[in-house]
């Protein structure tokens, strides 16, 4: 997918860039036959097709700079967009995981507040306790 992606940008680009003045128009892409870009396939098991890209983006870019340097910023930004735009779809499962979270800590706080306010009422009710048996000991003795 991202191949054909860069292929068709390549060719979009060399058709839409502009000669710099007093430079030698680029051969266009468009002269590239199948049987030229067909030796940018990735064959299977032999080579990935971010391989064949890197191949075909080198050959490009020893061809001409410029137009390599507009593809891969193109498809960067392409797949920045992508991205981003699957992190929207996702946004609210991420909030609510934030949520979630908050949620967990502040019930674990506060089970651990209460539980604290229960032992310290319990220690003083055995402080409170111990002292009056002390008072009755030293009445009796």
């Amino acid at each position: 997918m991202r191949l054909r992606l860069v292929l068709v940008l390549s060719a979009a680009l060399a058709a839409a860039a502009p000669a710099a003045a007093g430079a030698q128009p680029a051969t266009p892409l468009t002269k590239l036959n199948d049987a030229e870009l067909g030796t940018y396939h990735a064959e299977k098991g032999k080579e990935t097709p971010a391989s064949a890209g890197r191949r075909f983006l080198d050959d490009l870019s020893a061809r001409d700079a410029v137009i390599a340097s507009n593809v891969e910023h193109a498809v960067r930004y392409q797949i920045h967009a992508e991205e981003a735009a699957i992190f929207a779809r996702q946004q609210r499962y991420v909030i609510v995981a934030y949520a979630v979270m908050w949620a967990i800590l502040l019930a674990a706080t506060a089970a651990m507040y209460l539980r604290q306010r229960r032992l310290a009422a319990a220690l003083a009710d055995l402080e409170a306790r111990l002292a009056a048996k002390a008072k009755e000991a030293g009445r009796a003795g």
